[in-house]
């Protein structure tokens, strides 16, 4: 017998879920970032660690707000292995980020952008192979489209995305591919954002933050089990330009996802909403410092992945401990994730 919280919380997202139902579907897309691509070989310089955050914003139920952005911060553990300084011209893609800071050691940095054609070709073919193989369903106007505009609408559904593989796609525009959305514009081109990072011998820590904007989808109902008609929100983050760095032995990748439970107002009381998350990389679910956020966590050797891709929605369960998670020591956005 279910809990009457969550009856109440069901049939406050059924109310919701009526509301997207008569207004014109929300669908934005195109706002990526990634990581930093990485100097020559020959450099002398390594990469020793990289650590991820992400801080997803207040959600609300309709989905409908324009100023929601996600605060991502990474820091690198950048080892010059050379006996002098050596400085390195670095940078990585961006389409449309906000409020941008970097720091190396603690010292302020000059962030430049410059559009950058080639990161764009390589961005979209990769999103293609990625997103054609993880949730197709979620994705499905960026894959037709971008099928349309490369012309390869008479490929078979199964290799069109490699055949986006050394096609020239830097001279598409982003309206080409992501359809208007309903109360912000889509993404503009992408950017290399540049920065000349002059590295001391030993270690050096470079740390960059920014905010973007995310994914939103209410169009492909269903793609999901229990996603309400609502839809669901998330990012793409570009893992492939940092590829191309020497790692340090004993490398690792951190990366941390906050994201905040849901308020629901049921007449006189108010009931917090858990997420559910789901990825492409398998995260544990931990406690987070603040009170109704929920953190979870990856740790990996070396980059697993081309592309992470965080989505994020709301079936209308009510927040729980983790006490009260099942005995299995595992979280829920585990089980949804594997």
């Amino acid at each position: 017998m279910k809990h009457p919280l969550f009856a109440l919380a069901s049939a406050g997202c059924l109310i919701v879920s009526l509301w997207a139902s008569v207004r014109p579907p929300i669908n934005v897309d195109g706002f990526v970032s990634g990581g930093l691509a990485g100097p020559p070989v020959a450099s002398g310089i390594t990469l020793a660690s990289v650590d991820i955050s992400f801080l997803f914003p207040a959600f609300r139920e309709d989905l409908s707000d324009d100023k929601a952005l996600v605060e991502v911060a990474v820091r690198y553990g950048i080892f010059n292995g050379r006996k002098e300084e050596v400085e390195i011209a670095a940078g990585f893609p961006a389409v449309d980020i906000l409020n941008v800071t970097a720091t190396l050691d603690g010292k302020p940095l000059a962030v430049g952008f410059s559009p950058d054609a080639a990161a764009k070709s390589a961005g979209l073919s990769k999103l293609a192979l990625h997103r054609s193989a993880f949730m197709p369903p979620v994705y499905k106007d960026f894959l037709t489209r971008l099928r349309e505009v490369a012309g390869l609408k008479d490929r078979p559904d199964a290799d069109w995305p490699l055949a986006l593989k050394g096609k020239d796609l830097g001279g598409i525009g982003p309206n080409e591919i992501y359809p208007v959305g309903r109360w912000r514009a889509n993404a503009g081109e992408f950017r290399s954002a540049g920065m000349k990072l002059p590295l001391k011998p030993g270690l050096n820590e470079l740390r960059v933050s920014y905010t973007q904007r995310m994914f939103v989808n209410e169009r492909a109902t269903g793609a999901l089990e229990g996603w309400p008609q609502r839809g669901l929100s998330g990012l793409d983050y570009l893992l492939y330009p940092s590829v191309s760095w020497p790692l340090t032995d004993g490398f690792r990748l951190t990366v941390s996802v906050e994201i905040p439970e849901m308020p629901s107002k049921l007449m006189f009381w108010t009931i917090w909403l858990k997420p559910a998350l789901k990825s492409n990389l398998a995260f544990r679910e931990g406690r987070a410092e603040r009170p109704h956020v929920r953190l979870h966590r990856a740790e990996f050797e070396g980059f697993p992945a081309d592309i992470l891709s965080l989505l994020v929605w709301f079936d209308g369960k009510p927040a729980q401990s983790l006490a009260d998670q099942g005995r299995s020591g595992h979280s829920d956005a585990e089980r949804v994730v594997k």
